[in-house]
């Protein structure tokens, strides 16, 4: 499983829980996706039944997006 932690807002882009179903899309993955909002994060955990690693979510993301998250394999 790998967990996502992404920020509200960057520079001027503010990323909700639509983003979370674009990337699960982008990512082209199947099983589970959790999402859980607070209050200046939204964290992703994304159980694929595929093998997911933090490297190909990481490319997958914008680049100022990417360097500002927090991605790491969780059992």
């Amino acid at each position: 499983m790998i967990k996502l932690i992404i920020p509200r807002r960057i520079k001027n882009k503010t990323y909700d829980k639509s983003f979370a179903y674009l990337l699960w899309e982008k990512l082209g993955i199947t099983g589970n996706m959790q999402i859980i909002p607070h209050e200046n994060t939204i964290e992703i955990r994304l159980d694929a039944e595929q093998n997911l690693t933090p490297s190909m979510v990481r490319r997958k993301l914008p680049p100022s997006l990417a360097e500002a998250s927090i991605i790491e394999e969780t059992t």
